[in-house]
């Protein structure tokens, strides 16, 4: 028996940063759902499993029904079961949905947050299916409490568990999940929603957890592939689950280090071999993609710092056609240094040298530095910079402006970064006019 994984669709939204010159169509999730079904028909799964957020707000119902509507029965049609768990968006659409269709097309399981199990066989390979439903949009009890712990069921088939949630969270308002509690349990594999990002972890020996991630990239936060996994079922276990990237867009982050080039066409070559090599990745890798969305950093020292601004624009404008797939550079952030030697500037007792100090003493405390230590364990005076910076982030924040984007919270590794990037183009602004005088 063959099986289908996917969730977080969010039917009624469409990829960011898409590209006007490509079909408008292909950004909106519900062209993601319709390549999802031709996968399952295509490798003849047995069963299209959905953990939930599958339309994006109950309010878009009509906008998320017809695609839906449309890509279930096309699998009934090839005899491919679709079943699934609501989420905390689609907590209303997908009982609605549920009610259109016989259940040997749509199956929604554990309605008003009660469990409840499904028994599949095909071709003489049984499944069970135990799932969970969000009844309504925030949950803060964990689901599993309420888990009926059953051995299979008595024919040594194998248990798969269903859950909308959110993983070693216990204050989530998204159904808090423990990770040792899901794998405690006797299944062989969790198929959980909620988290956009895929995540599999498949310890030997122990049930297998899948966030099998948005099929189709959302937005340039959701970076790497993205698609729906493949898993096969038989002698009474679910083997490991294979990812198919087939996302139409991309979203990745790249630092290219400039370290001791010095001139602009240096760091051109530099940009176009960083850019076109992802490219081809990703080409090779995801034969869906249409569009690479990339951020760049521009780290490392040099000459060249300062300098870089109108590189940055000519880059965005040159790369648009290096490869075979659309490349879009949404954003090139120039972080270098120039060519100085901190620790000699750290002594002296001048604005460069303070913010030399400054830099090496945020350097060795990013989470991968050295020390990675807190913000207390700084010195008096940069701890004091910290908080006036997180003060300021804060009140700008707080500004009418942005109140209809709701808290954003404000971690202190983000304080650190702002003010990281801040000392260095402030240190390459000194240097650059101390070298002009």
């Amino acid at each position: 028996m063959k099986l289908l994984f996917c969730g977080d669709l969010h039917i009624g939204r469409a990829s960011a940063r898409w590209p006007d010159d490509l079909p408008a169509e292909m950004a909106y999730a519900a062209a993601g759902w319709g390549d999802i079904v031709e996968l399952a028909i295509e490798q003849r799964v047995a069963v299209v499993c959905l953990s939930g957020d599958v339309a994006d707000q109950d309010n878009r119902f009509f906008e998320a029904i017809g695609p839906l509507e449309r890509g279930i029965g096309r699998l009934a049609e090839r005899g491919i079961r679709t079943v699934a768990v609501a989420g905390n968006h689609d907590h209303d659409v997908l009982g609605r949905l549920a009610d259109q269709f016989p259940p040997e097309a749509f199956k929604l399981l554990g309605r008003g947050g009660v469990w409840e199990r499904l028994s599949i066989e095909h071709d003489g390979t049984v499944l069970h299916i135990d799932g969970w439903s969000f009844p309504q949009r925030y949950v803060t009890q964990n689901p599993l409490h309420d888990y009926p712990i059953r051995e299979g069921g008595g024919d040594g088939a194998a248990v798969l568990g269903m859950v909308h949630g959110d993983l070693d969270n216990p204050a989530s308002p998204y159904g808090p999940l423990e990770l040792a509690r899901l794998q405690g349990l006797p299944v062989a594999g969790w198929l959980l929603g909620h988290i956009h990002a895929p995540r599999l972890i498949a310890p030997e020996g122990r049930p297998f957890v899948l966030y099998p991630g948005s099929p189709q990239a959302l937005d340039p936060g959701e970076t790497g592939h993205h698609g729906p996994w493949l898993a096969e079922v038989g002698a009474g276990r679910i083997h490991t689950p294979v990812q198919r990237p087939r996302s139409p867009i991309i979203y990745e982050q790249a630092a290219i280090d400039l370290t001791d080039l010095t001139h602009e066409h240096e760091a051109e070559q530099a940009i176009y071999s960083t850019v076109r090599r992802r490219a081809e990745q990703v080409a090779g890798e995801n034969e869906k993609a249409q569009c690479l969305v990339l951020r760049l950093s521009l780290t490392g020292r040099t000459p060249l710092a300062s300098r870089l601004s109108g590189l940055a624009g000519r880059v965005s404008s040159d790369l648009t056609s290096a490869a075979s797939l659309r490349i879009v550079i949404d954003r090139i952030e120039d972080v270098t240094l120039p060519a100085i030697d901190l620790d000699e500037h750290a002594t002296a007792g001048t604005a460069p040298g303070a913010l030399a100090r400054l830099i090496k003493a945020l350097d060795a405390r990013q989470p991968d530095g050295p020390t990675a230590a807190a913000e207390s364990d700084l010195g008096e005076d940069e701890a004091a910079l910290l908080r006036e910076a997180r003060e300021a982030i804060e009140r700008v924040c707080q500004s009418p402006h942005f109140t209809t984007l709701g808290e954003m919270p404000l971690a202190d590794a983000d304080v650190r970064r702002m003010v990281h990037r801040q000392a260095r183009q402030m240190l390459a602004a000194l240097i650059s006019q101390k070298q002009d005088e």
